[in-house]
């Protein structure tokens, strides 16, 4: 399978024929702004750093933001070690 140049800098070189068939395609996210699909361009704008612009990268920056709470609910800092380690969150319920 071949992919096709379409403005987004894919480039024979940017990808990678795994042993299962399928490719991993690289992509510039920091270039964003030559692509012409504004849902695409809004996208790796996001992925760059940039503030979520629509729909799209706002759902995604919600489901971010509620994984990272909820992964940081389920650890807890031991005093004894210093260190995050997993907890069971039934132990801190009263």
């Amino acid at each position: 399978t071949q992919f096709q140049d379409e403005g987004r800098g894919i480039k024979p070189s940017a990808r990678i024929k795994l042993n299962d068939g399928s490719y991993k395609v690289f992509f510039n996210a920091s270039d964003y702004a030559r692509m012409e699909n504004d849902e695409e361009k809004n996208f790796f704008k996001f992925l760059s750093g940039h503030e979520a612009e629509n729909s799209f990268t706002k759902s995604i920056e919600e489901k971010v933001n509620f994984a990272k709470q909820n992964l940081a609910a389920s650890f807890y800092v031991f005093p004894q070690s210093g260190k995050w380690e997993p907890c069971d969150q039934a132990q801190f319920s009263t």
